[in-house]
């Protein structure tokens, strides 16, 4: 596994991440339309946004796993 400080690269699989993780955390204290509505290029424009700004110490990582796929 191999962690990295998120770059633009990264957005499309952030997005991802964030959307099904989403879906899985509020399941059943969201409604399912809601839930079912949200999209990846819903969230890829926040995450462009966050990443663009340097907001304070925040910072965003990625871990990916050996075959290069974006987990969390």
């Amino acid at each position: 596994m191999q962690i990295h400080e998120a770059t633009m690269a990264d957005v499309a699989a952030i997005a991802k991440v964030h959307v099904e993780s989403c879906r899985t955390t509020y399941k059943g204290l969201l409604p399912n339309d809601y839930l079912a509505n949200l999209t990846y290029e819903q969230r890829e424009p926040r995450w462009r946004e966050i990443l663009s700004k340097s907001v304070g110490h925040s910072l965003v990582y990625v871990a990916e796993d050996n075959a290069g796929m974006d987990v969390a």
